[in-house]
């Protein structure tokens, strides 16, 4: 198996490289040429995969390739310390449990349309006013904001005020918190965050006192929230298991923060990379616009009824993956990957997600951004995107039994935003902005685009 030497990433750090640079300039072409890889990644060596068919291999057998995240795998860092015993990292008897809390919130709730366009329209005042102050937009800050009020109300039946109050306190600990995530250094080798000195951020305040008030200030708003009787929001859900017995008080505020920050980030990422992609390529946009303006009805009927609308969603999702690469599968047992490898026990298995979305083999001009490679219809661009699933081939909402709850939610989220915005607003990407990738694939990530309207 061919193995990246271990020098070749501290070179990248005295260069002050980002992952996609290391990926680009060293990651890359093995994994085209061999499908598999093995790099120092995270504190670990581990093994990278970006094949389709042993990235299936992995997905389907949990009972040897398990689910696995920052507790197991720095127990002593900030993201151990932020995300604790959540549903995502859980394995086994542990996720069953968690799934069957979780599942009906996540997955299963019906979105309130009607709010979600309220919002998206606040959002779209809001950058509008900022292009009259400023004469063009940073739009991550805003979209921060929606998003929070978005997923917030949906998840957690709470109003954070994110679009009423630019600095309202969920706003301000999420920019703390993006702030003091630990350096590229430290996330490369994480042993160094065991001394005192490496949790003293930049800003001068230590990381885990950052970490404690985030989760005082979250905690403390979900308890002030309205009730609604018979809610079936997954903090309901949590709330009840708590009383109940069958989940801990560390479990209940670890999967409560884990669903505030990925509900909203991902979403956010997203939403950055749409509106970099679409203020380039106006031609999209408009046709885009078009197919949106044509339906007259701003009705959420008519969402699932926009081919290209779907199609651009699922493309700018492959291109731009939200988690960019992942490491969080280890194996139980020795196990022999894909007929070929041998692996043994206690090996961290990842992937790349942006070099599977964008293989030649199996999506040609890959780094094209082009939604019609999906379909023209809506039954057909579905087909192709479980089709991609299920093959390995299209992974940023994961795949198979751990496959993302809320992918159903996002994706009609996605579909609301991007119709309302095009519907009320034109816009391009300001021409002295290049496009800035996220220094590192782990939450908090933090990525800018200046745009004019």
């Amino acid at each position: 198996m061919y193995t990246v030497p271990i020098y070749i990433n501290l070179l990248s750090l005295a260069k002050g490289e980002s992952m996609m640079i290391f990926y680009q300039k060293n990651l890359k072409k093995p994994l085209d040429e061999f499908g598999v890889v093995k790099a120092w990644i995270g504190g670990k060596w581990a093994i990278l995969i970006s094949k389709p068919e042993l990235l299936t291999e992995v997905f389907k057998n949990e009972a040897v390739y398990s689910k696995a995240g920052f507790r197991k795998r720095v127990p002593w860092g900030y993201f151990a310390y932020l995300f604790g015993d959540n549903i995502i990292d859980a394995h086994g008897a542990k996720w069953k449990v968690m799934m069957s809390i979780m599942k009906t919130g996540i997955r299963d709730r019906e979105a309130d349309l009607p709010s979600i366009q309220a919002k998206s329209t606040r959002f779209i005042n809001l950058l509008l006013e900022e292009q009259a102050r400023a004469g063009r937009v940073d739009i991550d800050p805003f979209l921060r904001r929606w998003s929070i009020a978005v997923n917030g109300q949906h998840f957690l039946d709470t109003d954070f005020r994110t679009l009423d109050e630019p600095d309202a306190p969920m706003e301000i600990q999420m920019r703390e918190a993006v702030r003091v995530r630990p350096h590229t250094l430290l996330t490369t080798f994480p042993y160094l965050e065991k001394h005192p000195w490496a949790w003293i951020s930049r800003y001068g305040k230590p990381g885990f006192a950052v970490a404690d008030e985030f989760e005082r200030v979250l905690m403390e708003s979900v308890r002030q929230r309205a009730r609604v009787d018979g809610s079936n929001s997954v903090v309901d859900s949590l709330e009840r298991a708590l009383r109940d017995g069958r989940i801990t008080d560390f479990q209940f505020r670890s999967n409560i923060k884990l669903v505030f920050v990925a509900s909203h980030e991902n979403i956010q990422m997203f939403l950055n990379s749409a509106m970099w992609e679409l203020g380039n390529n106006t031609e999209v946009q408009e046709r885009l616009r078009t197919e949106v303006l044509t339906t007259r009805s701003a009705e959420p009927a008519r969402l699932d009824q926009m081919p290209y609308l779907l199609s651009t969603i699922y493309e700018v999702l492959r291109l731009y993956p939200p988690l960019f690469q992942m490491t969080n599968r280890v194996t139980l047992t020795p196990v022999r990957l894909g007929n070929a490898f041998d692996v043994p026990a206690g090996t961290w298995i990842g992937w790349n997600a942006h070099e599977v979305q964008t293989n030649e083999r199996v999506w040609p001009n890959g780094m094209r951004f082009f939604p019609e490679r999906w379909g023209t219809e809506v039954k057909d661009i579905e087909r192709n995107f479980r089709k991609g699933q299920s093959q390995g081939t299209f992974i940023a909402f994961n795949a198979h039994a751990r496959k993302c709850l809320g992918s159903g939610h996002a994706t009609l989220v996605l579909k609301v935003i991007l119709s309302t915005l095009v519907r009320n607003v034109s816009w391009e990407v300001d021409p002295g902005y290049s496009f800035k990738a996220p220094p590192v694939s782990v939450p908090l990530c933090e990525m800018s685009v200046l745009t004019t309207f």
